[in-house]
């Protein structure tokens, strides 16, 4: 769709493609009006390009996104368009997701993410889930393929295009994307009322992931409603402790908050 050099709504020119996503092409690109230096721009894929909802769903991104302001939050800027084609116009972010990071450990290493490594990645996520909440905004799509490494030090999460404020339901659009099996809880699954918890569940999901190298459970409808997460073997018994509560089916025996889980997790509660 796009090459190296191409300049975009007369203002972004493209540096390097970084990858594809599922509906989404991002590219690396150079803002040549605002002095932002580079940025990136996250492209509707051309087989989605003439459906009504990606476009409502890279909208509700940017809506969201705008107002998050924290460090460990992946900015987003504007929603603009290339003739047919939408895009998001983000920061660029020099890293890893950590999928790729969690894939690289075991494929050089043999390993998964340490108690330590994991802890880090809990103070910048927990924090940017706290600040997400404290702007009435649930993200709702919470996995380790929507947290960035930062190439010189932390974590910042990104993609708000499922966030929803408090007091509302689940979606059951089945045309949309509405969670992500395997992080996200019962309640989202079936299409229930959800609230900060429901982030809570999918951020001990992730933190589960990484220490054991798979998720909690099966990737599938039954598994988020009915399966119960084994111990994982090897970590300290009070942050298995934590993570089987934060995975709990019923919300209210998981942490109130991302505060209180990642205090848990470090011994503070």
């Amino acid at each position: 769709m796009f090459n190296d050099g191409d300049l975009v709504a007369d203002r972004y020119k493209l540096v390097e493609n970084l990858g594809s996503g599922g509906m989404a092409d991002v590219w690396r690109a150079r803002d040549l009006r605002d002095g932002r230096g580079d940025v990136a721009l996250k492209f509707i894929r051309p087989d989605f390009v003439r459906m009504k909802w990606p476009v409502e769903f890279f909208g509700r991104e940017v809506m969201n996104s705008k107002k998050l302001t924290a460090p460990t939050v992946v900015r987003v800027y504007d929603l603009d368009r290339e003739g047919d084609v939408w895009f998001v116009v983000m920061e660029y972010v020099d890293g890893e997701d950590l999928d790729e990071r969690l894939a690289r450990y075991k494929t050089d290493e043999g390993r998964a993410f340490t108690v330590e490594e994991t802890l880090e990645v809990a103070r910048d996520v927990c924090a940017a889930v706290e600040h997400a909440h404290g702007e009435n905004i649930l993200h709702l799509d919470l996995k380790p393929g929507n947290i960035m490494a930062v190439g010189s030090g932390g974590y910042k999460l990104m993609d708000f295009g499922l966030a929803s404020p408090y007091g509302t339901r689940a979606t059951r659009d089945r045309k949309a994307p509405g969670y992500s099996s395997g992080y996200s809880p019962p309640e989202q699954v079936l299409g229930r009322q959800i609230d900060r918890r429901s982030d809570v569940y999918s951020l001990a999901a992730t933190f589960y992931e990484l220490l054991a190298g798979k998720p909690p459970h099966a990737r599938t409808d039954y598994a988020a409603a009915y399966e119960i997460p084994e111990p994982i073997k090897g970590i300290p018994k009070h942050i298995n402790a934590t993570l089987l509560a934060a995975l709990s089916k019923s919300p209210a025996f998981r942490p109130a908050s991302a505060t209180e889980l990642l205090n848990a997790l470090e011994g503070d509660a």
